[in-house]
């Protein structure tokens, strides 16, 4: 009986040091190249459960998860709530944008909707870049991005009304009363050159919501826009047909 209550006593000894000892606990963020997970969370467990009547999702170990309210609010706390109820869509009303046959020294124009259904908890952002400049099949003659009138970038939209100063570029425009283009897109004719993924550049954002910048964020799914896309080429203009390729990529925030 001896030996059995001091090893007891030891056991309850460490058990407490352990215990008193500082501990370091870190949050967790997740991201890559093409993502980014806010509220990452670790759990003790929890796995998906379902049968022909239900399917049900659960996680362990997260503090207060559950919905509380009152007159006035709800609070929805915990990692679950943060799913998305609504799926997370994206769509182009058409993906083959033909500016037909070009006039010298004239603007030819041609439209795309985009759309984004979410109910995500941070939001959404789309994101557009070309793999390179307007091209001959055989990448022999090109079409150089535009410069807009006096100066634009692929972050900052310029004035373009002037079919003379050639190029190709687009604008943005919100549409049913969005605003989740970016600002500098403030009038029709207000362009930017694409991002150029042959020259390095970064995708550029030309759609976002969050909870900072739209106050309908949760009553709105359908979030739209339109990109114009411009050109305008020279009489020197080498004849032929030209083309690149827009990669659009659609991200929510959770």
């Amino acid at each position: 009986m001896v030996k059995w209550l001091n090893c007891f006593s030891v056991f309850f000894i460490l058990v407490l040091i352990f215990l008193l000892l500082p501990k370091s606990i870190n949050a967790d963020n997740l991201s890559g190249s093409n993502y980014s997970i806010q509220f990452g969370n670790i759990s003790i467990g929890g796995a998906p459960a379902s049968s022909s009547n239900y399917k049900i999702y659960t996680s362990l170990g997260q503090t207060a998860a559950q919905q509380f309210s009152s007159s006035g609010y709800i609070v929805r706390a915990g990692i679950k709530y943060l799913y998305s109820i609504a799926p997370f869509s994206f769509s182009l009303s058409t993906t083959n944008i033909n500016l037909g046959s070009l006039t010298p020294n004239s603007f030819s124009n041609q439209t795309t909707d985009l759309t984004v259904s979410f109910n995500s908890a941070q939001g959404y952002q789309v994101t557009a870049i070309e793999t390179d400049k307007m091209k001959t099949f055989g990448g022999v003659n090109n079409i150089l991005d535009t410069n807009c009138d006096v100066s634009c970038s692929i972050s900052a939209a310029g004035t373009w009304a002037t079919a003379t100063n050639n190029g190709f570029g687009y604008n943005m425009g919100n549409l049913n009363g969005n605003t989740d283009v970016p600002t500098d897109f403030s009038a029709s004719n207000k362009f930017r050159p694409f991002a150029n993924a042959a020259n390095g550049d970064s995708p550029q954002i030309v759609m976002s919501a969050s909870p900072n910048t739209s106050s309908n964020l949760y009553h709105n799914s359908n979030r739209k826009s339109r990109m114009t896309f411009q050109i305008s080429v020279s009489g020197a203009q080498v004849a032929g047909t030209y083309q690149t390729v827009i990669k659009f990529t659609t991200t929510p925030k959770y």
